[in-house]
């Protein structure tokens, strides 16, 4: 049976693993739309994880960035590039955080990414 787990209070220090594929959204010019890139570079990887925690309840405390091998998106017919990232982080708001843990972060939670573990 599937274990819920609670969210860890305001304050305190966690370890961090997750799985991402973190992308920018470009817009076209002249256009009404935007295209979208994945990101690549492991200093551009740690400031887009440590925006994403900051607005969603937690500071970055120290991070290890492993870039992995391209995966095949069968579903959207495309190649994505995905980064585990892991380290530590101070919980600045358990209702944010615990919203974050329950929805994951980024765009490809559909493929499994984005799904962050706590201990």
């Amino acid at each position: 049976s599937i274990k819920s787990v609670e969210t860890p209070e305001t304050n305190s220090v966690v370890f961090f693993n997750v799985l991402l594929n973190p992308t920018k959204h470009v817009r076209i010019e002249g256009k009404n739309k935007s295209k979208t890139f994945g990101i690549l570079n492991s200093d551009e990887v740690q400031k887009w994880v440590t925006e994403k925690f900051s607005v969603n309840g937690a500071s970055l405390l120290d991070v290890d960035i492993d870039t992995q091998p391209l995966t095949k998106v069968e579903k959207k017919g495309t190649s994505i590039i995905s980064h585990l990232v892991s380290g530590t982080l101070e919980i600045t708001d358990k209702e944010k955080f615990g919203n974050l843990l329950s929805r994951g972060m980024g765009d490809a939670q559909y493929i499994g990414y984005g799904m962050v573990d706590v201990w």
